[in-house]
């Protein structure tokens, strides 16, 4: 509460507060009153009929965020497909043949919270770490980027002591006549 001898007073605001709270007072008779702002604190200054001047401060504290979490995780510009903020741990499957992790990007829920990147390899966790502002609170999500192993069991080609024929990838069983008199085995490469 107020008393006229106190002349300075904290007051907390909320950290989504976006401007100081109006004033009002009341005075004796014949007292003047200016109100000034500025951007973290009041100062009421009273003049008295016979020039006696008190001054009041009130100095506001804004309450840091403390939501550590992320609005959005982008990969390659485009939002990750069911993200959640509250879900830390993400598998994403990369196709077979990739030899690069796509472009990680990650939104904060509060545009104060800040975050540290460190990313992995494939076959690897990236690491997410958000920070709230009040540099208590953290937050990390990782992601695990997959890369299955190729399904691909076909050949490209095959030859027969150095000598190509023709092969189709799709045709399993070949007959091959060797030379009359042939005693050992050709080299299939």
């Amino acid at each position: 509460g107020f008393a006229p001898t106190q002349t300075t007073y904290e007051v907390s605001l909320s950290a989504d507060a976006t401007s100081l709270p109006a004033v009002s007072y009341s005075t004796n008779d014949k007292a003047i009153v200016s109100v000034s702002e500025m951007a973290d604190k009041q100062v009421i200054d009273v003049w008295a009929e016979n020039g006696d001047h008190t001054q009041y401060i009130i100095a506001y504290k804004r309450a840091k965020h403390t939501n550590a979490q992320l609005a959005a995780i982008l990969l390659n510009n485009e939002p990750l497909a069911g993200f959640a903020p509250a879900t830390t741990l993400y598998e994403i499957t990369l196709p077979w043949h990739a030899d690069a992790l796509p472009v990680i990007g990650a939104q904060t829920a509060e545009p104060v919270a800040s975050i540290t990147l460190h990313s992995g390899l494939i076959n690897d966790t990236t690491f997410i770490r958000v920070l709230a502002e009040d540099s208590l609170n953290t937050l990390t999500y990782k992601l695990l980027f997959i890369s299955p192993l190729s399904p691909d069991t076909t050949l490209k080609s095959i030859e027969i002591d150095g000598t190509s024929f023709e092969f189709n990838p799709t045709t399993f069983n070949y007959h091959v006549t060797l030379p009359y008199g042939t005693t050992s085995v050709p080299e299939f490469i």
